[in-house]
């Protein structure tokens, strides 16, 4: 890596004891000279406005009228690199996280537009990732940002494998200059042992009378 890369990481948990949070800080990013490390989080009382009003106030000038939503907005428009650490409720992202996701609708014109962004969610059991990984290709994908890597950690993930997402992480962000984009088997993505694929049709069985 020969030049400074400007990395954003967020934790989007409101739980004082976040496994994804602790997780963020144990990559301790900032100690790279080469890495411009910058850290938000949301459990901050600060955030806690944090939303999108739909008010279309934005359309014009991509300024927000919320003024928390403009220090996230500037945030990402810095970052070369976004790593979001959130946690798995009901095999869904958080409303927390959403309520982040949702909040950089100003940027809807491809400002974003080939920014890495790399995920690591935190759920109870293994296997739950699945649909919270559907919720955010939409946003990626809106943006035209660069989904590069999911990772997930749970409450069995053993401290080797926690060192082998460290330093998949760290690789990643060695290879920055390096184009990428994760490919994503939706065969394999599953909640709680059913696999979660993109409905084409669905049947409803009419209730018997």
């Amino acid at each position: 890596m020969t030049k400074t890369i400007k990395i954003l990481g967020i934790s989007t948990s409101m739980s004082k004891k976040s496994r994804s949070r602790k997780f963020l800080n144990d990559l301790n990013l900032d100690k790279h000279k080469t890495i411009d490390y910058k850290q938000l989080d949301l459990i901050d009382k600060d955030y806690s406005s944090l939303s999108c009003s739909a008010c279309e106030s934005c359309a014009d000038n991509e300024v927000c009228i919320n003024k928390m939503n403009n220090i996230v907005l500037r945030a990402f428009h810095e970052a070369d690199i976004i790593i979001i650490a959130a946690p798995i409720y009901y095999g869904s992202l958080t409303g927390k996280t959403k309520s982040l996701m949702e909040c950089l609708y100003p940027f809807r014109d491809q400002q974003l537009k080939g920014k890495e962004v790399i995920v690591v969610v935190s759920s109870a059991k293994e296997g739950q990732e699945g649909i919270a990984v559907m919720e955010l290709l939409p946003w990626c994908y809106k943006h035209r940002m660069l989904l590069v890597q999911i990772e997930s950690i749970h409450d069995n993930t053993s401290q080797e494998e926690l060192g082998g997402i460290v330093d998949r992480i760290n690789q990643s962000i060695l290879d920055y200059d390096i184009k990428k984009e994760i490919d994503i088997d939706f065969q394999n993505l599953n909640y709680l042992g059913k696999r979660v694929g993109i409905p084409i049709y669905y049947d409803v069985e009419k209730k018997k009378e």
